[in-house]
């Protein structure tokens, strides 16, 4: 039997080595995808910080990360307690003492781990002493819980409130007084996968894809609500601003819309996935290999239509509508360079670029000058 020649065996060597390279990509390509379109687990208790010392009006911690940051925080303890930061009161070079208050369960206490939290308070709109309304939107998938936080005085217009992914209605806590004070009723609602509303049909996110049918749902709840004749303002934070991108692009109540403020949007999965593959130690020269089978895959298997997803130059989507669009220079979530250049590509578009602000953190840095950016947007809609 003759022996195969030099040249089949190299040209079979090769063959096998380029399968087994693109059984590889596709086993991490599939795996990224997985990971992508995962559901969100409830935010478990990280700590990032140790307390060092703590009164009955005060706490000192580490004067690194974010309790380090000016502004106002939260402190989540063991056991599922809470408690407010306040002003800073004294500094040195390690340390940092803060007021505090509002505190759920024991007070903190010297040693304890903690978890500095860009929330700030918990539970419901009472939180904030606000008065609030439970109600229910009749969702796509079934019913979906809301809050609807009446305004003070003579309602001028509605928000309808979209938290993030991994997020929860308590991420709206931090803007409620402001736009309440200003006059808007705040429909805080739920979408599917989340406490409170329907799962995923098949437990996976689509970013807006599928989700913004929730939203619609919730315009829909409010221009019945209230009629059609007041102003309503979208305002989606992370990844609800994706959903309130592809609520603009695909529902038939856009035409409802007046207004959008958004914060820490995604507006472009390209670069949602380079930063994610950075902090994944996804080698820089491998990403442009892997991240396009990533997206074949999820929107293959999975429906992602992560096309959709690109808003940086989307003209049709936003149109003429005015959009408020605040996004921190630091954020390691969501990238903020698409948010520059959507801005860039839309006159319509007042961004707040917020030097040192980490994901979905502006507020946190300078709670007044952020909320008087947005009554003023606000009050232009009025």
């Amino acid at each position: 039997m003759a022996r195969p020649s030099r040249a089949l065996v190299r040209t079979t060597a090769v063959l096998v080595v380029l399968l087994l390279l693109l059984g590889g990509l596709t086993f991490a390509a599939s795996t990224f995808a997985d990971q992508l379109t995962a559901p969100p687990t409830v935010r478990p208790f990280e700590p990032d910080s140790t307390i060092v010392a703590a009164d009955d009006t005060t706490v000192t911690l580490p004067a690194e990360g974010f309790a380090g940051q000016p502004g106002r925080w939260g402190l989540q303890l063991p056991q599922q307690r809470h408690a407010v930061m306040g002003e800073e009161v004294a500094r040195d070079d390690d340390t940092v003492t803060r007021t505090w208050d509002d505190f759920v369960g024991i007070a903190p206490q010297a040693g304890e781990p903690v978890r500095v939290d860009e929330f700030v308070w918990v539970g419901t709109p009472s939180a904030r002493d606000l008065p609030f309304e439970d109600v229910t939107v009749d969702g796509p998938l079934g019913p979906m819980d809301a809050w609807w936080v009446p305004a003070d005085g003579e309602p001028v217009g509605t928000v309808v409130f979209v938290h993030g992914r991994g997020g929860t209605r308590e991420e709206a806590l931090r803007f409620l007084p402001a736009m309440v004070d200003a006059g808007w009723d705040v429909l805080v609602q739920t979408y599917r996968g989340d406490a409170g509303a329907p799962g995923w049909p098949d437990g996976r996110v689509r970013y807006g894809s599928t989700e913004w049918a929730d939203v619609d749902a919730a315009v829909t709840y409010t221009a019945d609500r209230v009629g059609e004749e007041r102003p309503l303002v979208l305002f989606g934070v992370s990844m609800g601003g994706a959903l309130v991108a592809q609520h603009l692009d695909r529902a038939p109540s856009a035409a409802l819309v007046d207004g959008v403020v958004l914060d820490s949007p995604l507006l472009s999965m390209d670069a949602l996935l380079d930063l994610q593959a950075g902090l994944n130690g996804v080698p820089s020269w491998a990403e442009p290999v892997l991240l396009g089978p990533v997206q074949w895959v999820a929107d293959l298997r999975y429906g992602l239509d992560a096309g959709a997803l690109e808003q940086t130059d989307a003209d049709a989507t936003f149109s003429d509508l005015p959009v408020l669009l605040f996004h921190g220079d630091a954020d390691g979530f969501v990238p903020a360079e698409p948010s520059a250049a959507f801005a860039a590509n839309h006159p319509q578009v007042q961004y707040e670029r917020v030097p040192d602000a980490g994901h979905v953190r502006s507020w946190n840095l300078d709670p007044p000058r952020y909320d008087a950016e947005l009554v003023a947007f606000l009050d232009q809609l009025a």
